[in-house]
């Protein structure tokens, strides 16, 4: 139902349990922030709306209104959406629906939250943007959306985000979050009439707002096959295939997912099958189309990931070369029917929770304007016809007018762009017994320049007793500080100047001295390792400075509500055992070693 004021909602009883969830939409996320865009403003007043203070309570009582309740509280932020719900016992309903009512309308923007957010989201954006794959699917939408607002991330540009104040989110929100912009979804066990009269009794009182139109810039289609080849800190290559598909397409969304489905989606579908399991060049192969009313322009995109760096360019030719293949034959009408019989199964066997259920109907209502499109794509399956699959195949799917961008392990672009192929010799892992007590696995690669390994030695600190606890990791550790060929600080300087990786610890399993270098290093390292453990010298200048470091770690402790909870936990539950050996008696343990004891 549509209320006057413009916010639509949607109720359905799903009597599997007492539970009822609750959905607020609203229709705003990062592609619409206007003159903040890229500053993340939409994820930034997520955070400060839910759970926030409002002119009704204070954060604190509705931490305290949750926790009665047994509350579960969360919000998201995507590129068209800000999503906020609450899942309670029925008997909570009613709390729950004036809980959503007031954070929707009613924020306070206290000062002390808004700073707190602030502080908490600079840490989360490092923590979302840092890692490899990450930074590959941003740089991606980068690439693939250069003038379309989705090639921003949802959480913003760290310099921008930083700018933004408690008066421009203010402003922010009651310009976006007026009820014509939202989408109220309410799944659980209860009597809908019921349920949809007490939503439209609480939110028919807020007046429509003046929304004004945010410009979604339109990416336009990308002629040509257009590559690009980035390197960054990932083990195997990641390559990412994307056509843009305009809005004036978006009628041939269930034909595209009937073609991509045939093609990609079953393990026995011909393209997956033949690059993951007959000829093994991929560990993994996916394909999807995504459209949305809220966007000018939806995506069909082709992923995978290659085992070997040197044939991505063969893997997309593969691809290729089957597309065209199932474009002109092969696609048969059993298989659009096999699809239907999956679908059907899929909606019959499902049995999902409240959250799920509201997620679900908020979506088809923002893609679809439907609460439920299960039907309507049923329908359309029904209507397609082999041909028609291998048409919209040629159509769309068909290497033209597309993005592939290669993300590539650090390393391998220059050999790639040299040969337009890596020549990477790399051969299986082989086992030598060298003798009863030694075991040498190795795997060879002319990838990189680089030698790394590890030694294992099955000694670990369960050889300890509670009189020598952290001795074995001491002693361990000053093994690599000096040895009868190489003097402590000649050593130290080496390995500094020859950026030399070279550790050891010790563990439950045992101990572990790993190692990297360049491979014109490892001569001189492999010697350094052998003397290591046949003639360390154990330089009493070395033996002091480890236990002032072990004293000083210990004051450190001190203040760490952590470390003396782990420790307090540990005595309890271990007590006469090593692991229940107070940090005071292990320093204790450690100070009174001398040479000779080591």
């Amino acid at each position: 139902k549509t209320l006057s004021n413009g916010m639509q909602i949607a109720v359905k009883e799903n009597h599997n349990n007492n539970s009822v969830g609750f959905f607020c939409f609203v229709k705003t996320g990062s592609v619409n922030e206007g003159e903040y865009l890229g500053a993340g403003i939409s994820h930034y007043l997520e955070h400060v709306v839910a759970g926030g203070s409002t002119t009704y309570h204070t954060e604190a009582e509705y931490e305290a209104i949750a926790q009665e309740m047994g509350a579960i509280v969360n919000a998201y932020t995507t590129n068209d959406a800000t999503a906020f719900h609450i899942t309670v016992d029925r008997e909570y309903a009613d709390k729950a629906l004036e809980i959503l009512f007031q954070q929707m309308h009613a924020c306070a923007f206290d000062s002390t939250e808004v700073a707190r957010e602030k502080q908490i989201i600079l840490k989360e954006i490092v923590m979302r943007s840092t890692p490899p794959r990450a930074k590959v699917y941003q740089r991606n939408n980068e690439l693939v959306f250069p003038t379309s607002n989705r090639k921003y991330p949802v959480i913003g540009y760290t310099e921008l985000y930083k700018t933004i104040t408690r008066e421009e989110l203010a402003d922010y929100y009651h310009k976006r979050y007026v009820p014509n912009n939202m989408i109220f979804v309410v799944v659980g066990d209860f009597d809908s009439e019921e349920m949809l009269a007490k939503v439209e009794e609480r939110f028919n009182g807020l007046e429509r707002g003046q929304l004004d139109p945010v410009y979604l810039p339109p990416q336009n289609t990308r002629s040509g096959s257009i590559e690009y080849m980035e390197e960054f800190q990932i083990q195997q290559p990641t390559v990412i295939i994307t056509k843009i598909l305009p809005a004036a397409d978006f009628e041939q969304y269930p034909k595209l997912i009937a073609a991509l489905d045939i093609l990609f989606g079953k393990r026995k579908s011909p393209i997956k099958y033949k690059l993951v399991e007959e000829l093994q060049l991929v560990n993994y192969i996916y394909a999807y189309v995504n459209v949305s009313m809220q966007m000018p322009e939806g995506i069909i995109t082709i992923g995978f990931e290659a085992k070997d760096p040197s044939r991505i360019k063969e893997i997309v030719s593969i691809i290729d070369e089957e597309i065209e293949w199932y474009s002109m034959v092969g696609i048969e009408d059993k298989d659009i029917k096999n699809l239907i019989t999956r679908y059907k199964a899929n909606m019959l066997l499902s049995t999902p929770g409240v959250d799920q259920d509201c997620n679900s109907i908020g979506w088809n209502l923002m893609m679809f304007g439907v609460p439920d499109s299960d039907e309507l794509f049923v329908n359309s399956f029904e209507q397609i016809t082999a041909k028609d699959v291998m048409n919209t195949i040629k159509e769309y799917l068909v290497p033209k007018n597309r993005v592939i961008f290669y993300a590539l392990p650090e390393g391998t672009k220059e050999l790639l762009k040299k040969k337009d192929e890596l020549i990477a010799e790399t051969i299986q892992p082989q086992k030598v017994q060298i003798s009863d007590n030694l075991t040498l696995i190795y795997k060879k690669t002319t990838e990189k320049p680089i030698i790394s390994g590890v030694v294992y030695i099955p000694i670990s600190d369960d050889y300890e007793t509670v009189e020598t606890v952290g001795t074995i990791s001491f002693m361990a550790n000053l093994m690599l500080k000096g040895s009868k060929k190489f003097d402590s600080f000649d050593l130290t300087e080496w390995k500094e100047d020859h950026a030399i990786d070279l550790d050891i610890s010790v563990s439950s399993d045992g101990t572990y001295l790993n190692f990297k270098c360049l491979k014109d290093d490892f001569p001189k390292l492999q010697e350094i390792i052998i003397d290591a453990f046949n003639n360390p010298t154990f330089p009493e200048n070395e033996i002091t400075l480890a236990q002032e470091r072990a004293n000083a770690r210990y004051q450190r402790s001190l203040s760490n509500a952590s470390s003396i909870h782990n420790e307090f936990r540990s005595e309890k539950l271990y007590s006469g055992q090593p692991a229940g050996v107070s940090d005071l008696k292990k320093l204790e343990i450690l100070q009174a070693l001398n040479r000779q004891d080591i």
